[in-house]
């Protein structure tokens, strides 16, 4: 594995984990019903290739218990900030978390922070903004300021997924993550019980297994060798692919400011992998 080919499988992931607006727009359950059969349907995907490697039982130690807590309560808080504020606040808050991820950097692991990555982070933010301002509000202080914890959480997230001593430990953290968000859901299904069609167990299935699971196997490995602004910063592209797979499916023509904002973070994004590969190749270190 190396960082060139952890990058390639980031960006599959946000291309899978972008497919959720469409099929979630399939399912006529509560959110939080949905949220939790996902998740426990991609922790079921991450045990079995547990199991496959030899090793089913996670490790539950301090960085896997923090990795788990903490994706588990970003999808809580994200769930809630789509209740408490538009969806389009919510997104784009959120993905403020490449900010926090090099704050925590800085001040945790005494990292410095360049001027090119403060660049970075600056523009591909810029082109989020732009690719949802139509939708922007500035209304639902509550809900904006869960949004914004969401990012904390998911930056740390990335953080101590990145520094789990192995992959075993990586794909536990991430197992007892989605473990959290069943247990916060599921029960919900007693409140509002869901009706089951083809069509909603059809893209339940969908969700959890390639939305959620298979990429997040993906993410196990690339965090192995990708350093967690990497990681955040590719994640950025799920946003922007989101639209796409509205625009196939639903037919819905992202705007102009959209397409302009969608097309910045792509350049943005291509130019600073190319750049850090190039630097890699000339320093002589593993790309």
């Amino acid at each position: 594995m190396t960082r060139n080919k952890g990058i390639l499988y980031l960006a599959l992931c946000a291309a899978l984990w972008s497919t959720a607006g469409v099929f979630i727009k399939l399912i006529d359950w509560n959110s939080l019903v949905i949220g939790g059969f996902r998740s426990a349907i991609a922790a079921a995907v991450l045990w079995i290739v547990l199991w496959r490697r030899g090793t089913p039982r996670p490790v539950w130690n301090r960085s896997t218990l923090l990795t788990g807590l903490c994706l588990g309560g970003t999808t809580a808080l994200f769930v809630m900030a789509n209740k408490l504020t538009t969806a389009a606040n919510a997104i784009v808050l959120q993905s403020a978390n490449p900010v926090f991820v090099l704050l925590f950097c800085a001040m945790g692991r005494g990292q410095r922070i360049t001027r090119r990555d403060l660049t970075v982070v600056a523009v591909v933010m810029l082109g989020v903004v732009l690719f949802f301002v139509d939708d922007l509000s500035p209304g639902g202080l509550l809900g904006n300021t869960v949004a914004l914890l969401s990012a904390v959480l998911l930056a740390a997230a990335f953080l101590f997924a990145s520094s789990a001593a192995s992959l075993h430990e990586t794909m536990s953290g991430v197992l007892i993550g989605h473990l959290l968000s069943a247990l916060i859901g599921v029960p919900f299904l007693f409140l509002e019980p869901p009706v089951f069609t083809p069509v909603s167990v059809g893209a339940i299935l969908f969700l959890g297994v390639f939305q959620l699971g298979i990429p997040y196997v993906l993410f196990s490995y690339a965090a192995r060798v990708c350093p967690p602004l990497a990681i955040s910063l590719i994640g950025m592209l799920e946003p922007i692919f989101s639209p796409i797979w509205v625009a196939i499916f639903v037919g819905e023509i992202p705007g102009p400011l959209a397409l302009t904002g969608g097309v910045i973070v792509i350049i943005t994004l291509c130019l600073w992998c190319a750049c850090n590969a190039r630097q890699a190749g000339n320093t002589g270190a593993p790309s």
